[in-house]
């Protein structure tokens, strides 16, 4: 196996046994750190988990304790809170995972110059 079909596999093939069959012997600890996309749908989750909490909250406050507007603004605060909190850990996780990936790539490379002498990864 070349050493591009090689990164390509490690780079871009999906985990499954029969690629994992195919790698070279050294290459097993990369194909198990190889990173996840899983971090952005945590976010997404726990957002809408606090969301919901949140809204039904408002909801009853402003059902059932109408009188009480101060908890109504604090409610209204936080998910002011949360929606922004939100858009910063969306984003804060994003650029983990493409910091993630380029660490995995130069981890990728340098396996391939040290298993195939004279591998020049492309540029990209």
């Amino acid at each position: 196996m070349s050493p591009n079909e090689v990164r390509d596999l490690l780079l871009w093939a999906p985990r499954s046994s029969e690629n994992y069959q195919k790698i070279p012997k050294g290459a097993g600890s990369l194909w198990f750190s190889k990173p996840i996309k899983s971090n952005i749908e945590e976010a997404r989750w726990g957002t809408y988990t606090r969301g919901t909490l949140i809204a039904f909250a408002l909801l009853y406050f402003i059902i059932f304790e109408s009188s009480n507007s101060a908890v109504i603004w604090a409610l209204i605060v936080i998910a002011g809170y949360e929606c922004a909190y939100t858009a910063l850990r969306k984003e804060k996780n994003m650029i983990d995972n493409i910091l993630a990936d380029m660490a995995y790539s130069n981890n990728v490379d340098e396996f391939l110059r040290e298993t195939y002498p004279g591998y020049k990864p492309p540029q990209e």
